[in-house]
């Protein structure tokens, strides 16, 4: 606990100072010395003791999770990031202290935002205590919901550089990975009328693999071998439209790619390919949720991809 001490001291005027009084303004200067000091120096002592148990409270707890890293996060964004990192490292499981987490279902959404499939996600807390220093430690959890990610990852890899090259602009990588989507996949009709959300057509696997799939199914297929072309992208859905498609940032805005809207049984157009949002809202036929206006995935793009 950090305090400081306040000191109320004597107004004391100076017409009434006079040379008799040289003694007692000496005393109150080493009054004044005094008290100043003792309050600096139990201040420090306060600050010094609390980081130290604190310092040797996590060393503990660091001991206790033996080879797993202990992280401290500012920010749920931070957070994310580590979390797809370790999990593309085969971790899945971050432990991490600092910020609190109260929704999982926002946690969710926003890795789904972000990357290329959707995940169900599990939180523990343990409680440390030593001394006057207590720490809360998270346990998070990530679990693929798509049994096949794997799969569809590795199709994703194998096929990239036959789509993309290192020397082509962010628009000729996403026209690229946009036309050979388009020329791959089929959307899958069966859909519309027997709707089963498990279906590989919701997922990258069914859009490269089996070559079916609906708007979620282009869109995270997109998203996979965007980034994987270093492309920044976001999933964007809305459940008003019960629609979904990308967003991609050129270096210097964010675009609009709709996959589906561009294949029409077959043929391939250009329409909805690296649009700027003004035109791409324009005719009315794409609409954002509310609570999810296109702020919100600006926002969530820019602090993820530091923008």
């Amino acid at each position: 606990m950090i305090y400081t001490r306040e000191i109320s001291l004597p107004v004391i005027s100076g017409h009434m100072l006079i040379e008799g009084d040289l003694m007692y303004r000496m005393v109150l200067l080493f009054v004044l010395l005094i008290l100043s000091g003792c309050g600096i120096r139990d201040e420090r002592r306060e600050v010094s003791a609390e980081n130290t148990y604190l310092q040797s409270l996590e060393q503990d707890i660091r001991d206790v999770l033996k080879d797993e890293e202990l992280f401290c996060f500012n920010s749920e964004i931070d957070l994310i990031k580590q979390m797809l990192k370790r999990y593309e490292r085969g971790y899945d499981t971050t432990y991490f202290y600092g910020i609190q987490i109260t929704d999982l279902s926002k946690l969710c959404d926003m890795i789904a935002y972000v990357s290329p499939y959707d995940v169900r996600l599990k939180l523990q807390t343990v409680s440390y205590q030593k001394q006057d220093a207590a720490m809360d430690v998270y346990e998070i959890t990530m679990e693929h919901l798509d049994p096949y990610y794997e799969e569809a990852r590795a199709y994703a890899q194998k096929t990239v550089h036959e789509i993309v090259t290192d020397d082509m602009s962010v628009h000729e990588k996403a026209k690229a990975i946009h036309d050979f989507l388009i020329a791959h996949v089929t959307y899958d009709q069966s859909q519309l009328v027997y709707r089963d959300t498990a279906s590989n057509a919701f997922r990258p696997y069914g859009a490269l693999l089996e070559r079916k799939a609906v708007c979620s199914g282009y869109a995270r297929a997109f998203m996979m071998y965007a980034r994987l072309a270093d492309i920044p992208c976001l999933y964007v859905s809305s459940d008003t439209m019960d629609h979904a498609w990308n967003m991609i940032y050129d270096g210097t805005s964010w675009l609009y790619v709709d996959v589906t809207w561009d294949d029409a049984e077959g043929r391939r157009f250009d329409t909805y390919l690296n649009v700027p949002s003004k035109e791409f809202f324009a005719d009315g036929k794409h609409v954002l949720d509310t609570e999810k206006p296109e702020s919100f995935y600006r926002r969530l793009g820019n602090a993820y991809f530091g923008r």
